[in-house]
């Protein structure tokens, strides 16, 4: 325990200021027995970014792990012991000593590094870019798949290293210098040699990141541009990336490698790069891997997914409108400490958690009991990936089946079931799965899902520490202030700006400081603030319901408000006659239409 927590002048905590925490060892810690459980206990501490012991028999997910990280530990087992680790095992047995059980009794099956390909004028690509380049063909002139942010570095930053700095980043990654085109009638991508690259000087005291940020052709490296304001001793740094090149693990990627080529500290060469990973995706041993997984996603939809009808306040236009807006609030500590306990009570993460809580809250609002969700995957699962930077990120459509009789326990028993199994199979990229099982595309609306179930459990590490800079991305503005004392119950909502959306809506849940955000980014072409600010009021009603009772059936759980009940069940249906009149009723009708003709 502190007394005091030092801040810094704009009211942050002073990460540089805190004493480092001295971690007491307690009865039940017990070290590693040979090499097996040793090695693990070294992945652990680097992929949980630990500094003291961890025992073999504490728990991953206890510690901080999330489904990611047990990706990536699968990831690392597999190179190290050529053994493959199934996600079900690590959540089976999320402990040292039974997943080293496990590795001394498994078959090996030997790991193949990537290789470096030859030089060439131009590679494939792999399909996360053949998704995006034809997404952003459709409408050249979107923003949509921009990844805009604004870095704030400190008054001291040497503005004149910034540029040096870059340079030695883009020939550090060949995605910093690839451009797509079309040759033969077949996509290929670019890489070159070198750029032009320069620093743009930004005059504008308070920089707009929506007015920096511009479409990209991308038949033109470099496919990111940096702006540069430097007033009141105040340093921002724009960057405008598209998403063809980058993805949210390459955004860390690049931030600890930047920051290391700025304090002069050496870099280990990289052995493959993005296109070595896009010519492997068309090897034929992993052509073969991914028809196997294809299998169990054409299983999940042997009958078409039911179109998801919310309560819209427009109707839905013929072509798909991006323009969108967001929402933002936050959960006190206390229910997000209660939500943890819950997920890990019942063996789950708080994503399968989340997931499960949404379900049943879409159910409820489309009155509907056939789910289809959307998920972004880091699709980096094998062990070489892990420094390259590049566009990995597949998408996951999890189908689940929040059917009113069942307890809302069972019911997240099966929402995990499933959230593994798909991860397992989590290589089959979505566009297939969309050409397989889609029989009357709609232009007006996406493939499949129209909700997307974002959770930001990127590992950042302790801030201040060998970095130049703290970052913020689109939705996280230092302008906006949260309101005060935010409770679950009485939930302050703000918004957030204006900007894409790529779906009906899509749901962001970050921790920032040992709180949880959740940002809603909705289509105003089909929503009012009025209808998003009431479905989180919801949200935040049923987590509170579940966290009271699990057993309770999903059909007992109710998503309103009691003055919201209360309103619906007694003033709504009042049938006291007030008026003086003895209009005749379809008279009565035709009057309120003209005052509500929607």
């Amino acid at each position: 325990p502190l007394n005091h927590i030092p801040l810094t002048a704009n009211g942050k905590i002073d990460y540089r200021a805190l004493p480092d925490p001295d971690f007491q060892q307690n009865d039940t810690y017990v070290a590693p027995q040979d090499e097996v459980e040793a090695q693990l206990v070294e992945i652990w501490t680097q992929l949980l970014s630990f500094n003291h012991s961890i025992g073999i028999d504490d728990n991953f997910f206890a510690l901080g792990g999330h489904s990611l990280r047990a990706t990536v530990m699968a990831a690392k087992v597999h190179k190290l012991f050529h053994v493959r680790l199934p996600l079900a095992e690590i959540f089976k047995t999320p402990h040292i000593r039974g997943l080293a059980e496990y590795i001394r009794k498994s078959t090996g099956e030997r790991f193949t590094a990537l290789e470096p390909v030859e030089k060439r004028h131009y590679y494939p690509l792999s399909s996360a870019q053949k998704r995006l380049y034809i997404l952003q063909h459709i409408d050249p002139e979107s923003t949509a798949y921009n990844m805009p942010e604004v870095i704030h570095l400190p008054g001291n930053t040497d503005v004149e290293k910034l540029t040096v700095t870059f340079e030695k980043l883009i020939q550090r990654h060949e995605s910093l210098r690839t451009s797509f085109h079309l040759v033969a009638d077949q996509l290929v991508q670019v890489v070159h040699d070198t750029i032009p690259f320069e620093i743009l000087r930004i005059e504008n005291s308070e920089p707009l990141l929506n007015e920096f940020c511009r479409p990209f052709d991308l038949t033109r490296a470099p496919l990111f541009r940096i702006g540069l304001s430097n007033r009141e001793e105040q340093i921002k740094l724009l960057v405008d990336m598209h998403h063809i090149i980058s993805d949210g693990l390459s955004h860390q990627i690049i931030r600890a490698d930047f920051a290391a080529i700025y304090n002069d500290q050496a870099l280990p060469p990289l052995r493959v790069q993005y296109k070595d990973f896009a010519l492997w995706q068309h090897s034929d041993s992993q052509k073969k891997n991914v028809e196997k997984q294809g299998n169990f996603w054409l299983k999940e939809f042997t009958n078409q997914a039911p179109v998801l009808n919310l309560p819209y306040d427009y109707p839905r236009p013929a072509v798909q409108d991006f323009q969108g807006a967001a929402l933002k609030s936050t959960l006190s500590p206390g229910i997000t400490s209660a939500l943890n306990n819950r997920a890990n009570a019942e063996g789950a993460t708080l994503f399968m958690l989340l997931v499960a809580l949404y379900n049943v809250l879409f159910a409820k609002l489309g009155n509907q009991e056939d789910i289809t969700l959307g998920t972004p995957i880091a699709g980096r699962r094998h062990a070489d990936l892990e420094p390259i930077m590049g566009m990995f990120v597949n998408t996951l459509a999890l189908r689940n089946y929040p059917e009113g009789e069942k307890g809302f326990k069972n019911f997240l028993a099966e929402v995990k079931e499933q959230t593994l199994a798909a991860l397992e199979n989590q290589d089959y990229q979505f566009e297939d799965l969309v050409e397989q099982v889609t029989i009357n595309r709609d232009v007006g609306r996406n493939p499949l899902f129209d909700i997307m179930l974002v959770l930001q459990n990127l590992q950042t590490g302790k801030p201040g520490n060998n970095t130049v800079n703290k970052s913020n991305d689109r939705n996280k503005n230092d302008d906006i202030a949260p309101p005060p004392n935010p409770t679950l119950n009485s939930p302050g909502f703000y918004h957030v700006e204006e900007g894409n959306a790529k779906f009906d809506l899509t749901i962001t849940m970050s921790e920032s400081d040992g709180q949880w955000s959740i940002i809603c980014q909705y289509a105003t072409g089909l929503f009012k603030v009025e209808t998003i600010r009431r479905f989180m009021v919801y949200f935040n009603h049923l987590i509170s319901a579940v966290i009271e009772n699990i057993d309770i059936p999903i059909a007992e759980l109710d998503i309103l408000p009691i003055k919201e009940r209360e309103q619906l069940v007694f003033d709504f249906i009042d049938t006291s006659d007030n008026s003086s009149s003895n209009e005749a009723v379809h008279r009565l009708f035709e009057d309120r239409v003209k005052q509500t003709p929607n």
